[in-house]
């Protein structure tokens, strides 16, 4: 036979409304004091003439009676008063979860003349409202942004693999012209995840780096060798001057110099030139300048279309790059401006601490 487990009971105190607590408070301060002082009476009596007959102690306890009604009926009012405005609140709380368009961008009016309390705490439901909105906004845009930049890559692949399955007549090298388009194109949309899966823990969590002493210019080469068949496709020049000793996280610098120079190559006209010294990492191109500032630009679920040169920049997207990057660059106790000027932009890593 199975043994029941017992439901345990539920707590009496919690059925109790926070009014019916208020006004228990109340009555208790307004009778028992008066309770004592009977009783105080009722003992001298008792010394002095014996226990006292009927007809003294019976109006006692009909006064003791009222007394407990009048305090209960002075405790509801009161009890009224203090909370009243927070019971309203709480109706208009309530009001706002069923009404059709729910919490999201819900508030609560702020009242002239109530007490300070509520006012604080109706301002930080607003806030937190507010906050909860942001995130709900930021999280249907990371889905559209996913949705869209998914679909270029997804559409060309999708399109190269029909011309190599339907058409016979290809030659072996077109073929593998193609195989390798279709390489690159699946590479594009597995890079574009990782920077959002990046991006998203970026956003809630602090990066842990592996600091050791690195040679940079060996970490910018990499970079570029990972990047010269993008730099080849756009006849873009990048060159790489000087040298310096750090503390740094090698990948996690590599992979925030990755997202500058990949978006660098996108919009550079002819050349990069990197110039690496002590404390400074700079990555400079003749292309447009920015638009709007790092901080506008690396927003990484934000759907604000920007144009650069003609170009659509989505920072709901593109700056992916530029937040891992920044985040990257602050763990390292460092920080990335960007000068724009005639010549073209130029965006700084300076270090700063026991670096160099």
């Amino acid at each position: 036979m199975t043994e029941q487990v017992p439901t345990p009971s539920k707590n009496k105190i919690a059925k109790i409304s926070l009014r019916a607590r208020v006004s228990l408070i109340i009555a208790a301060l307004a009778f028992f004091p008066n309770l004592m002082l009977i009783l105080l009476i009722f003992k001298q009596s008792i010394g002095t003439s014996g226990i006292p007959t009927f007809g003294f102690w019976w109006p006692m306890l009909l006064w003791l009676l009222l007394l407990l009604a009048f305090s209960l009926i002075i405790a509801q009012y009161y009890s009224q008063e203090l909370l009243s405005p927070l019971i309203q609140m709480s109706h208009k709380i309530n009001e706002i979860e069923k009404s059709p368009s729910g919490i999201i961008g819900a508030r609560l009016v702020l009242e002239e003349q109530e007490p300070i309390e509520v006012y604080r705490l109706k301002t930080s439901f607003n806030s937190l409202i507010a906050n909860i909105t942001k995130e709900q906004s930021q999280r249907s845009n990371f889905i559209a942004s996913l949705m869209h930049d998914l679909k270029t890559p997804l559409i060309a692949s999708g399109h190269l693999l029909t011309v190599i399955y339907e058409s016979d007549e290809i030659r072996a090298e077109q073929r593998l012209e193609l195989i390798s388009k279709l390489k690159e194109e699946n590479k594009n949309m597995i890079d574009l995840i990782q920077k959002m899966v990046d991006a998203h823990r970026f956003e809630r969590e602090e990066i842990k780096l592996n600091f050791q002493t690195q040679a940079i210019e060996d970490i910018v080469n990499n970079v570029v060798n990972r990047l010269k068949e993008l730099a080849a496709d756009r006849n873009i020049k990048v060159q790489i001057k000087g040298s310096a000793i750090m503390n740094v996280d090698r990948l996690e610098l590599e992979r925030a110099i990755y997202n500058l120079l990949s978006n660098a190559i996108r919009y550079a006209n002819t050349k990069i030139e990197i110039n690496i010294s002590n404390k400074l990492i700079q990555i400079k191109d003749e292309g447009p300048v920015l638009p709007a500032s790092l901080e506008s630009l690396a927003q990484p679920f934000k759907a604000q279309s920007i144009t650069i040169d003609g170009k659509p920049y989505n920072a709901g997207s593109a700056g992916l790059g530029l937040f891992i990057a920044n985040k990257i660059i602050l763990a390292h106790n460092a920080t990335l401006e960007a000068q724009n000027s005639a010549d073209g932009t130029c965006l700084n890593i300076k270090f700063e601490g026991n670096n160099g």
